[in-house]
C-alpha cells in the first residue's frame, strides 16, 4: 500500500495586492516546496480588487519558481477572468487547476483533498 501526503495551502486575497504581500509570502511558500515537494494550493479570490505593477512582477516570479511544484490548484470566485486565469495556471503552473464559484468553496477543498 502507497500513501502520499500533500501540503495544502489556502490563501485568501483580498483588496489591492503590494509586492510586500509576496515578500511576505513567497519565502513561506518556498519553504514548503523544499520541506515537502509538491503543494496543493487553494486561492479565494472573491475579495481581490487587482494588483499593482511591482506585486505583478513579484506574482509572475513566485509563479516560475512554482511552475511544476503544485500538483493541485483551486480557483475560488465569480469573476469571469478568475475562471479564464485558471485555465493558465493549468497550461503553466500546475500539473491540475479547478475553478469553483464561491458558493462551491466546500466543493474546491474536497477536490483539493482527492
Amino acid at each position: 500500500m502507497m500513501f502520499e501526503t500533500f501540503i495544502t495551502l489556502g490563501i485568501k486575497v483580498t483588496g489591492t495586492v503590494t509586492k510586500s504581500d509576496y515578500d511576505q509570502l513567497q519565502p513561506v511558500v518556498k519553504k514548503l516546496v523544499q520541506a515537502q515537494g509538491d503543494i496543493r494550493l487553494l486561492l479565494d479570490l472573491t475579495g481581490f480588487q487587482g494588483e499593482n505593477l511591482d506585486a505583478l512582477k513579484k506574482d509572475l516570479t513566485l509563479g516560475q519558481d512554482l511552475s511544476g511544484k503544485v500538483e493541485k490548484i483551486a480557483i475560488v470566485g465569480d469573476a469571469k477572468w478568475e475562471k479564464w486565469t485558471t485555465k493558465l495556471m493549468d497550461s503553466f503552473f500546475a500539473k491540475d487547476a479547478e475553478f469553483f464559484k464561491s458558493a462551491d468553496m466546500d466543493y474546491a477543498w474536497t477536490w483539493l483533498r482527492q
